[in-house]
């Protein structure tokens, strides 16, 4: 395909009509959007990290540590809710589980 093309002579206005059709901003526009997005959301920890696990924002401050295969399990998507609702049911009862269990131990010793 290469040789085919070789010599090719491509015309001022062709050219400019692939760069506009290409053109999204490139990296560095994405990149900027989607920081900006995160620069929007806080960060209050409800439970602590471990290992294998993912932060799930129940809100815009508020976040829930999930093991990573359960936060995966729902698409959801803060910008415009979707599956946000499942989601925060699933966090809210892995959190508090949680909070059970580590009241159990503490009565337990």
């Amino acid at each position: 395909m290469s040789t085919s093309h070789m010599g090719m002579v491509i015309s001022p206005e062709w050219r400019e009509n692939l760069s506009k059709a290409n053109w999204k901003g490139g990296p560095v526009v994405s990149v900027r959007k989607a920081n900006a997005n995160r620069r929007l959301l806080g960060f209050v920890a409800l439970n602590e990290y471990f290992p294998d696990s993912e932060g799930h924002h129940v809100d815009n401050e508020q976040v829930i540590y999930l093991p990573r295969a359960l936060h995966r399990s729902v698409f959801h998507r803060q910008t415009d809710g979707l599956g946000m609702a499942q989601m925060n049911a699933i966090a809210y009862n892995y959190l508090f589980k949680q909070e059970v269990t580590a009241a159990i131990a503490a009565k337990e010793t």
